[in-house]
């Protein structure tokens, strides 16, 4: 089985916050939910660079979608965090952590199983179809591995890994795409080998397995020298620039220069993808167009393998979140908001934290110490 750089996430999320220009209208019901529509104030908007490669954003934060938000305040759900993690398994409930761990709860408040694991990490599972959920080895034990089935309750099953793996990364030299294999060194590039190695990815809570994305994000190289005298083959290069470009999958070629001091992910998730200038992030579509602005902060900072490298040493990077269910969580100066996968807002960003949207269009946020459960209706 092949597949591209994989890696555990242990999430550790950091308080961030941010604005986006938008108030909300509320109306409390009898039944204690608030039904909440965005509408949209004026506000000073920042515009990301011109560049003649980029097209720029046709998805502007006026554009605010006609959603229906229904809140339900939770004053007894205790949680440092609360989040959602998608899942082969279809995972409907979601994960908080408190200083005991990580648990599982309902979109009812209600705990369906106390605080357990020290990290949220997903897992693999090399038999079958090679399915994604979320696992760990209690205590570090090696002979006690558990998983959260789908019900939200932690199972002991064995776990099989992967074993030797093949790795691949892309870059552009000379004018054309430079695939490397860690088994064969620097192989033809097409779209069908590229996506033969499969991705594995997490961001912030989103992970996909086995998925094809439009778009990468490469960087220029000036030359390289390739090292097959251990198990697998390494690929030392020297970079043009720090910078990076967005590259066309299908056809090999570039949709952008190499424009972005940084992004978020080697490759788009859903439709988006994440790139820095300065210090603001924005995202991008498959098309290679701004879907927002540069105007967002990173959702978190982790520790992860560096690949650059390929030696066994850890590097810090900032973090982003990707679509899950359609919809995308933003951090900025004024705190946790969301918006869809056009760009458009849904929830302006004003609260202490938010989770990611669960696949019944059901979200928790965080407000002045009160947990609420939101639920997306059109």
């Amino acid at each position: 089985m092949k597949r591209i750089a994989v890696f555990a996430l242990i999430i550790t999320l950091v308080f961030s916050l941010f604005s986006c220009g938008v108030e909300v209208e509320t109306d409390t019901t009898e039944s204690g939910t608030t039904d909440v529509t965005p509408v949209l104030v004026d506000s000073d908007s920042e515009t990301g660079p011109e560049s003649e490669t980029l097209p720029e954003s046709e998805s502007e934060s006026e554009n605010v979608p006609d959603a229906l938000i229904e809140i339900t305040p939770m004053p007894d759900v205790k949680a440092d965090r609360i989040m959602y993690f998608p899942s082969d398994l279809g995972y409907e409930f979601f994960v908080y952590a408190t200083e005991e761990g990580f648990g599982t709860i309902g979109a009812d408040g209600k705990v369906i199983s106390e605080p357990k694991f020290n990290t949220t990490t997903y897992y693999y599972d090399a038999q079958g179809n090679g399915q994604k959920y979320l696992g760990e080895y209690v205590d570090g034990d090696f002979n006690n591995f558990q998983f959260i089935n789908s019900e939200g309750k932690f199972e002991k099953k064995e776990y099989y890994g992967w074993g030797m793996e093949v790795f691949g990364s892309v870059y552009w030299y000379n004018g054309a795409p430079l695939l490397f294999d860690s088994e064969n060194g620097v192989v033809k590039y097409s779209q069908d080998a590229y996506l033969s190695y499969g991705y594995c990815r997490n961001y912030l809570g989103n992970a996909e397995f086995f998925f094809a994305p439009a778009i990468a994000a490469v960087k220029e190289i000036e030359s390289y020298t390739i090292d097959d005298s251990g198990y697998s083959a390494k690929i030392n290069v020297k970079y043009k620039s720090d910078r990076y470009g967005l590259f066309d999958v299908l056809t090999g070629k570039m949709l952008t220069g190499f424009i972005f001091d940084n992004v978020s992910n080697d490759v788009s998730v859903d439709g988006a993808i994440a790139v820095k200038l300065g210090d603001k992030w924005a995202y991008v579509d498959d098309s290679g167009s701004f879907i927002t602005e540069y105007k967002y902060l990173a959702g978190d900072v982790i520790e992860t393998y560096d690949w650059d490298k390929n030696d066994g040493s850890m590097i810090e990077v900032e973090q982003m979140y990707m679509p899950v269910n359609g919809y995308i969580v933003t951090v900025n100066e004024n705190g946790y908001g969301l918006i869809d996968v056009t760009g458009k807002t849904v929830v302006e960003n004003k609260y202490d934290f938010l989770s990611q949207v669960s696949g019944q269009n059901q979200f928790w946020i965080l407000d002045d110490g009160v947990w609420s459960i939101c639920e997306i209706k059109r």
